[in-house]
């Protein structure tokens, strides 16, 4: 996790809050280009397999936020592998 923290920081959306709680990971991020940082995310996790124990229900929960639109993808990973959930009929149109 600390691998795809220091990817995020050399994005260009500077902007971003990360908080912890329990086992479970949170990341929030802000940003123009919502494509970019969900491109990099992806890639990260088939290189490095972001995962959590299943018996503990461990997990990562990136939360990516378009500050234009006021639009957001949430994604878990788990196991290696990655859930997109999409929220607002806008953030559909965006893409």
């Amino acid at each position: 996790m600390k691998l795809l923290l220091k990817e995020l920081e050399n994005l260009k959306a500077k902007e971003f809050i990360c908080s912890y709680s329990g086992k479970n990971g949170y990341i929030e991020i802000q940003t123009d280009d919502v494509n970019d940082v969900s491109n990099m995310i992806r890639e990260f996790n088939k290189d490095n397999y972001i995962s959590g124990d299943p018996a503990d229900n461990e997990y990562l929960r990136i939360v990516v936020k378009s500050k234009d639109k006021g639009n957001f993808i949430v994604k878990y990973f788990r196991n290696g592998t990655y859930v997109f959930n999409f929220y607002q009929e806008r953030l559909k149109r965006a893409f």
